[in-house]
């Protein structure tokens, strides 16, 4: 949650810092979707386009229902796999209102321009699919190679 602090703060030459010694420390860390929004949101301040980018797509699919919730846009609940609570569709709400309220019309300005990009809109219907799928498969060989491609669908965005 350090990365709310530092976003909170606007000391971006500090979180840059701590990006650096946490990427290098925690490499496979799967995060959290809140703490990747703060880390996006500082690259997109520090000016680094293309790693605020990618990591604002990783937000986006660690959970559906937040860059929509912050754009105020309605989404109904996916019938999908959802595989932790961190993917529901409630879990925007409990977005800290300090946080939301660091957010600009620039920061937001530039997340819906993202959202609504063809590759955002091609990775999040890939995603959907991916998880609908994976919501009747039990044959765990089967579940692996669909994991695996949801894992792989970042690799298109940059």
């Amino acid at each position: 949650m350090l990365f709310l602090y530092y976003f909170l703060l606007n000391d971006f030459t500090a979180a840059k810092r701590y990006i650096t010694w946490f990427s290098k420390e925690f490499d496979d860390d799967c995060g959290e979707p809140f703490m990747h929004l703060a880390w996006s949101l500082i690259l997109f301040r520090r000016k680094e386009k293309k790693a605020a980018r990618k990591k604002l797509a990783e937000t986006m699919i660690e959970n559906l229902y937040l860059l929509p919730h912050l754009l105020g846009i309605k989404v109904d609940k996916y019938d999908m796999w959802h595989s932790s609570n961190l993917c529901e569709p409630d879990y925007p709400e409990y977005i800290p209102e300090q946080f939301v309220e660091a957010i600009t019309a620039e920061d937001l300005l530039w997340i819906r321009e993202c959202f609504e990009s063809a590759a955002f809109s091609e990775l999040y219907s890939e995603y959907i699919e991916v998880y609908r799928e994976l919501q009747g498969i039990k044959d765990t060989e089967k579940r692996r190679e669909r994991l695996n491609k949801a894992d792989s669908l970042l690799e298109n965005i940059s």
